[in-house]
Formats: structure tokens, C-alpha cells, sequence
């Protein structure tokens, strides 16, 4: 190929990548734009109910939940979520960060939403969502997943936890269901693979777990965890686990494993 032809090639070839990279940061503009637009919707469904006061006089008024710190906190009605979506099985959220999103679980599908909205509309955003073989009720061990975006959205601020200094601003999640809502306190962060194999130890295979598969998870937990929380969890704890991905490694995440209060 003569060099002004090749010169003109490279040239088209670098105008179709910038074109490319401009039209893929377009559409995950776009992508957040929807998904926030669904989302601060979906944040004002919060629980109403008539309250009685002491007097015994009964009014309108918003359900409230008192957490670990004393601090009451008003919860999502799941209920009406399920109304619009089925899927929906609950609400997780951190004080203090961008982390407030519905769950979502689908047993048939388990990564249904990972590239789908709330409203089932195709989205590289996804929505959080519950691996299917969690039981929302009986599971020792609640994992959730949710996707790490450029932008800082989803569960991107999950990185922040690999400071101390973050996880001492930010030692709680909150786990809301249609039972009510639930506190869970922080006790490790770790990066784990993504890659799940039987014969080795992996948070991701502990969701049911007897006394002696439950102390091995604890020192696993001690022993991997970026620092100690000075948490433990001990046999008949429940926990809940947030995970992303994480590109110290292939195939890594990024985990966050909090103790129920």
C-alpha cells in the first residue's frame, strides 16, 4: 500500500474509533439519565400508614424504622414496588453515598437484570439484583450484585471501603424487605475472583452454611479482609454481601460483607 494511502487509512481508522468512543459515551449518558430518571422516582415510594399517638387519636402519617444509631429512617414500600415489578424483593442503601437502589431477583434467569431497567428496558446500567439462590428469608448469607460504572454510579462507591478511614464514615448498610427494615454492620472487605471453583473457599459459595462451614467462612473472612473491622461474625449471624467488579485481577470483585444487627 502506498505510504498517502496508508497514512489515509489510519486516519479513517482513528476518526471511526473517535466516532465510536463518542456514540458509546452518548449512550451510557443516556443509560444513567433513564435509570436515574426510574430510580428518584422509585426512591419516593416510601411506606404511609396510619399512626396512633399516645393519646390514642390515629393519624396519616410515614412508617418509620429506628436503626443501630437511634436515628429513625423511613423505608421504601417493597409492597407497591412489586405492584410495578415482581422482581423487585427488597431496597439496599449506604448514608452518605450514591448506593440507594431497589434489588431484583429472577430465579429463572439470574442475570436478568444486569444490562435491563426497573421497567425491564434495555440498560448497560442494570439493576441491583439477588443471586437466585438466595432465599430473601432463610439464606445465612444474602449476596448482591451490582455493576461498576465509570460514572460512579451503581455499586462503583464499593471501592471506597478499601480505606478504613471510608468504611469508619460508612459502617452500615441498610436492607429493606417487605418484613421491614433491617441494619447491617460492615466486618470485611476483600477482593475476591469472580471465578467460583467447588473445591475452593469463595464468599460466593457461602449462602447456606452449617456451625463448622460457617467458622471456616468467619476465618476467611479474618484472614483476606484489606483490614480488621474488629467484627466477627459468629454461627447463627446473618449476613450480606455486596459485590462488583474489580480489575486487580481477572475476573475480580470487589466484596463488602456486613453482620446483621
Amino acid at each position: 500500500m502506498p505510504r498517502k494511502a496508508a497514512i489515509a487509512f489510519a486516519a479513517v481508522l482513528l476518526a471511526a474509533a473517535a466516532v465510536w468512543a463518542v456514540v458509546g459515551l452518548v449512550a451510557q449518558f443516556q443509560d444513567n439519565a433513564e435509570q436515574e430518571q426510574i430510580f428518584d422516582r422509585l426512591r419516593g415510594t416510601v411506606q404511609a400508614k396510619s399512626i396512633t399517638d399516645l393519646s390514642g387519636e390515629t393519624g396519616s402519617g410515614t412508617e418509620t424504622a429506628a436503626g443501630a444509631s437511634g436515628q429513625e429512617k423511613t423505608g421504601h414500600d417493597i409492597s407497591l414496588l412489586q405492584e410495578e415489578n415482581s422482581d423487585c424483593i427488597g431496597w439496599v442503601s449506604i448514608e452518605g453515598t450514591n448506593l440507594d437502589y431497589p434489588v431484583m431477583q429472577t430465579l429463572d434467569e439470574p442475570e436478568y437484570y444486569l444490562k435491563r431497567s426497573f421497567e425491564k428496558s434495555p440498560n448497560e446500567h442494570g439493576v441491583p439484583f439477588l443471586d437466585a439462590r438466595c432465599s430473601v428469608d432463610r439464606a445465612d448469607n444474602l449476596i448482591v450484585y451490582g455493576h461498576h460504572m465509570n460514572d460512579g454510579t451503581m455499586f462503583s462507591c464499593l471501592h471506597k471501603y478499601a480505606k478504613y478511614s471510608y468504611y469508619e464514615e460508612h459502617p452500615l448498610i441498610t436492607w429493606e424487605t417487605a418484613n421491614g427494615i433491617d441494619q447491617y454492620r460492615v466486618a470485611a472487605v476483600m477482593r475476591a475472583s469472580g471465578t467460583v471453583y467447588e473445591k475452593d473457599w469463595s464468599i460466593f459459595n457461602c449462602i447456606y452454611m452449617n456451625e463448622l462451614e460457617f467458622e471456616e467462612m468467619s476465618e476467611n473472612l479474618l484472614e483476606k479482609s484489606l483490614y480488621n473491622t474488629g467484627i466477627a461474625p459468629v454461627y447463627g449471624d446473618k449476613l450480606l454481601t455486596l459485590a462488583t467488579c474489580e480489575y486487580s485481577q481477572e475476573n475480580g470483585r470487589l466484596v463488602v460483607v456486613a453482620v446483621k444487627q
